[in-house]
């Protein structure tokens, strides 16, 4: 989730002419897909790129056709196809459709690590300003991000806790590490710039953009009266990669009037929030939402 694959596949599929599949509907899905897989027989030499796999099947007991007349009939055609699948919807193809013994190893991107970090979001920074920013601590003053031009490493500029700390906590995906780093980011001196780091800040040339501590971090928690169909409704979504209030009544063992109250308990928490027509669990709590649902047993991604 957040890694941002489906972007990228969609671009890749651009620009080299690929035609790039579009999702089924919750009805073609209930229905079996017939008229959905029709289109691919009029166009037989195109190859095919699905960005995400995760949209084409509920766990339902009516929600897996699509997906194993699909894979069938890739595996009859030869059709050249490239799959990009969400990690957690992988780990319940595996389990309930052997998945993994029909099409070769997957790949993903390596975690960024706090060194890949910090050459990421410096070259985003060097973007978005004209003029050139530099990141300091709030605390210290010290750099989290040196000046663009500088060829220090990260172990060397003098602060490496926060992206170590950021690195972990976003267990190395992008979306997540971007949208925490934002969180952390202030333009305006306040009590929690210390002295020392405003200091530290005059010599600066440049935008001096702050960068709270880690321990200053508003960081999303799982709120102790959190119930089991709370988890459920959270397990299904990260399954699914987001779905309507619909799909949920339709695909968990509870009443609508349970769906619709977890979501009205786990929305205030900031654990689950609204996309288009769809609810998911955003970048920002996806760690601890991950980690509740590990320590209750619940079937994870491998990632």
């Amino acid at each position: 989730p957040h890694s941002g694959v489906p972007v990228a596949l969609a671009d890749w599929a651009k620009k080299r002419g690929w035609r790039l599949v579009v999702a089924p509907t919750y009805e073609q899905i209930i229905e079996g897909g017939g008229e959905w897989l029709e289109q691919f027989e009029h166009d037989p030499e195109s190859p095919l790129v699905i960005p995400r796999f995760e949209h084409l099947y509920l766990r339902h007991h009516a929600g897996l056709s699509l997906v194993r007349r699909l894979l069938d009939w890739l595996w009859s055609t030869k059709r050249r196809c490239l799959i990009g699948c969400d990690s957690w919807a992988w780990s319940y193809f595996t389990k309930a459709l052997q998945i993994d013994t029909l099409v070769p190893d997957p790949i993903t991107l390596a975690a960024c690590d706090h060194e890949h970090l910090l050459v990421w979001l410096q070259e985003l920074a060097s973007r978005s300003e004209r003029f050139g920013v530099v990141f300091r601590q709030t605390d210290s003053g010290d750099f989290v991000l040196p000046p663009a031009e500088s060829v220090e490493s990260v172990e060397t500029v003098g602060v490496t806790h926060f992206l170590k700390h950021l690195a972990a906590f976003s267990r190395g995906i992008p979306g997540v590490a971007w949208v925490a780093w934002r969180c952390s980011l202030q333009y305006e001196i306040d009590q929690a710039v210390q002295l020392k780091a405003q200091e530290a800040a005059e010599q600066d040339q440049c935008l001096t953009m702050w960068v709270k501590t880690w321990s200053q971090l508003d960081l999303p928690e799982l709120p102790r009266s959190v119930t089991q169909p709370q988890l459920l409704v959270l397990h299904t979504l990260l399954l699914h990669a987001g779905l309507t209030t619909q799909g949920l009544a339709e695909v968990l063992p509870l009443s609508a009037s349970e769906v619709i109250e977890s979501i009205h308990r786990l929305r205030p928490a900031g654990l689950i929030e609204t996309v288009g027509d769809k609810i998911q669990v955003p970048a920002m709590s996806y760690p601890v939402v991950r980690k509740a649902l590990a320590q209750e047993g619940y079937l994870l991604d491998a990632i």
